[in-house]
């Protein structure tokens, strides 16, 4: 009895899952075509998930935000960071060399003479 309840739970969750995807295509204007279809909607149900785990643990009140669906569901990660954010310098590297002045077309001191500078 319990497999049975179990397997209803699974196609339940399957359907539903099947619905929510089409409507989030719909909704971001995604048209994938075969193995690339596959692939997102393999992504997607892995983001869903992560999504339904962290509001499972927020309902808790085991952490104080809740994630949602976006066009970026589809994408792992990786993808994400090599389309959309840049490689920014670590902030150890401007403590320990600088952060270097480029000035275009202007002379730069080579030195300052803080104790007799007038304002």
């Amino acid at each position: 009895m319990r497999l049975v309840i179990l397997t209803l739970l699974a196609v339940g969750v399957l359907a539903s899952n099947d619905d929510l995807w089409h409507q989030w295509k719909r909704m971001y204007n995604r048209e994938h075509n075969g193995a690339d279809d596959e692939k997102r909607r393999n992504i997607w149900e892995q983001n869903v998930k992560h999504i339904q785990e962290h509001n499972l643990r927020h309902d808790l009140g085991l952490v104080t935000y809740t994630l949602g669906l976006n066009q970026f569901t589809d994408m792992t990660f990786e993808e994400f960071k090599a389309k959309y954010l840049s490689e920014m310098p670590r902030a150890s590297e401007f403590l320990s060399h600088g952060m270097p002045y480029r000035a275009k077309n202007r002379a730069v001191p080579t030195s300052i003479d803080c104790v007799n500078l007038v304002m």
